[in-house]
């Protein structure tokens, strides 16, 4: 498929983090337990993939790979405290999840114009309360310290229930945006103008996540999309969307 998107701007929520993730902080207030380090889970390999006409009729669509998204950890944190859900009588808790996400360098002549990286949890008493990055245009400051407030979002600073150092900086020429907050399916987009390039590297992204009470492990889809273009040889831009297959993830709670 051939398309050229314009990214959608989308109102958000803030946040506050600082230096290294292992080494969260255990302030006073909500306090965490539970850590999970990301060394300790292989990284997810996700082939973007094109499908394109086939050259001669009868023949079967041509499948391309365009690019590769990997995703790693993710690192979990267990907020202690337990509370129930509007409707329901079952307990639940506040998990918060730090993932890796990389994009690898496309097709030579080519650049990304947008990634996006979705997740969906099957269970329906799941329930995304927030995400960082949600909206954030240009890149932004290091951040220093992760806090969630009363009305359990992310926010910058630290405050009684900080979450302790992180440490993350995001590429000056980026933008972020975070969909689907309230809900059991959300995804991030990485995008750029249509003549700008999102470029290569790791992201950084944070999710704050209601689930059951007393989970020992988090399973959920993930799957990741992009369009790729290119500059033709009269100054046209074409671009090409490509996805990825769905990974059916389980991520234990250490």
């Amino acid at each position: 498929m051939r398309i050229l998107r314009r990214m959608h701007s989308l109102g958000g929520a803030v946040l506050c983090l600082a230096a290294t993730f292992p080494a969260w902080g255990q302030p006073p207030g909500r306090s965490l337990s539970g850590v999970a380090s990301q060394g300790d889970l292989p990284a997810i390999e996700f082939d973007l993939v094109s499908i394109r006409e086939p050259r001669n009729p009868g023949d079967p669509p041509e499948r391309v790979r365009e690019a590769r998204v990997s995703l790693g950890g993710p690192a979990i944190r267990r907020l202690q405290g337990e509370s129930e859900a509007p409707g329901s009588r079952s307990p639940v808790q506040q998990y918060l999840l730090r993932f890796r996400m990389t994009l690898h360098e496309p097709r030579e002549g080519r650049h990304y114009q947008w990634v996006e990286v979705h997740f969906k949890f099957p269970d329906p008493h799941f329930r995304v309360l927030d995400l960082y990055p949600i909206n954030i245009e240009g890149g932004g400051p290091e951040i220093e310290a992760l806090s969630v407030d009363r009305d359990l979002r992310l926010v910058p600073g630290r405050t009684k229930a900080c979450l302790g150092s992180v440490g993350v900086r995001f590429p000056p020429e980026q933008t972020v945006q975070g969909f689907g907050l309230g809900e059991s399916k959300v995804y991030w987009r990485f995008s750029a103008e249509s003549d700008q390039a999102v470029n290569s590297g790791t992201r950084e992204g944070f999710m704050l996540l209601q689930a059951p009470a007393g989970l020992h492990a988090i399973e959920g889809t993930v799957w990741t999309s992009a369009v790729v273009g290119r500059l033709t040889a009269v100054g046209w831009w074409f671009f090409r969307e490509a996805k990825s297959s769905s990974f059916e993830a389980r991520w234990p709670i250490q």
